[in-house]
């Protein structure tokens, strides 16, 4: 038998088929040292993901087994190996393993497999851990460090966000839990619009405010939803807990609502997630209040993770009710809703936010009020119409 080669392979996350420009139009970042293995080794140009989420892809690869088979169906399910690993079977073939970076592939980690190396079972970054330090130690070796040649994120989410020291020229060393990872640059929806970039959007469906809010976002920047698809983009409709998850688990890039502050599921997955809110362009807000928006300043700290505000347009949710309501009916419901705002925002956060002084002027009503609401206003001393 000959001589067995040695074998390097190399996975990173998040590298979208669409973003390395395969598709017409689409972005193409950089990469001389991939390009250059490709050529003196072998360039897989037919290979299909088995699964959009990280755990169960990995295992698929450890173990070339499809998901509902091997049993790791989402990234935390973590079913125990049952089946074999090729790391396995390159140990009993007398290869000598070397594993570096993260699992995230089922339980346990590379060393449960016949490696050597720094390894960790999660998803985040394995070189700003005590194991990592302690692996530099022994060995007298420095932390690795980057030369940033090129920064794409903007000034105010390096300060406010992550990277605060991911500068260009600078030699950065990631402290954050989670890993550097390949980005696109685009910071703005006019920016996504301007470059047609293929994005992955996820809005609530057909006849809530969230799907008419996405609709008018892309109609302020003169484009429909048909055009994002049109552009390699995907655009998709569901609930707000498949939303969440959707966004949890990488499946989507962004989503489009129209909520009030501590939503639910916005909550927790500000809470899990790490989110990046996007500030609308002055003309596109003015276009969306043409529409009927009003301006709406989003108070910094309202979601976790946002530590500046954000100047954005809305509208506000009303109780619609037929003119034929009676009119003492009219009036208790708007006296009850008044006089009760910390009984109602202790059962609903985004209640905290409702005041009476302002509540029932026709900007924020958008239609007039019953008369018998307006009585109920006139008597308080609240403007309304």
């Amino acid at each position: 038998m000959g001589k067995k080669p040695n074998i390097v392979y190399i996975l990173n996350d998040h590298q979208a088929y669409y973003g390395h420009g395969m598709l017409q139009g689409g972005p193409r970042p950089i990469r001389p040292c991939f390009e250059a293995f490709a050529a003196q080794g072998m360039e897989f140009t037919n290979a299909y993901c088995v699964t959009p989420m990280c755990g169960p892809a990995r295992r698929t690869m450890l173990t070339g087994l499809y998901p509902h088979t091997h049993g790791q169906y989402h990234n935390e399910n973590d079913p125990p190996y049952r089946h074999e690993v090729y790391l396995d079977t390159l140990a009993e073939a007398g290869y000598e393993n070397f594993y570096y970076g993260k699992w995230h592939a089922g339980p346990g980690c590379a060393y449960d497999h016949h490696c050597t190396g720094l390894s960790q079972s999660g998803y985040g970054n394995p070189y700003n851990t005590p194991e990592y330090a302690q692996y530099c130690r022994e060995r007298g070796l420095p932390r690795a460090q980057h030369l940033v040649e090129r920064a794409l994120l903007p000034d105010s989410y390096e300060n406010s966000h992550f990277f605060p020291k991911l500068r260009e020229g600078a030699l950065y060393q990631c402290e954050d839990y989670w890993c550097g990872e390949h980005a696109t640059g685009i910071t703005t929806m006019e920016d996504l619009v301007a470059q047609k970039y293929p994005v992955k959007l996820v809005i609530k469906t057909n006849g809530t405010f969230g799907e008419l809010a996405a609709e008018k976002v892309f109609e302020a920047l003169g484009v429909t939803l048909e055009d994002v698809a049109s552009w390699g983009g995907v655009v998709e409709k569901t609930g707000g807990d498949a939303i969440k998850s959707g966004l949890q688990d990488d499946l989507y890039d962004m989503t489009i609502d129209h909520i009030g502050a501590g939503q639910a599921n916005t909550s927790e997955l500000c809470l899990t997630h790490d989110m990046y809110d996007v500030q609308l362009g002055e003309e596109t807000m003015a276009k969306m209040v043409e529409m009927g928006y009003d301006y709406v300043t989003v108070e910094a700290n309202t979601w976790n993770g946002q530590t500046e505000e954000i100047k954005t347009v809305g509208s506000q949710q009303v109780i619609l009710v037929p003119t034929s309501l009676d009119y003492a009916v009219a009036y208790h419901m708007a006296k009850a809703v008044c006089e009760n705002k910390a009984d109602l925002a202790s059962a609903v956060a985004a209640m905290s936010y409702f005041d009476p002084e302002t509540a029932g002027t026709l900007t924020l009503t958008g239609v007039p009020l019953h008369p018998g609401a307006a009585a109920y206003y006139e008597d308080a001393g609240y403007p309304h119409g």
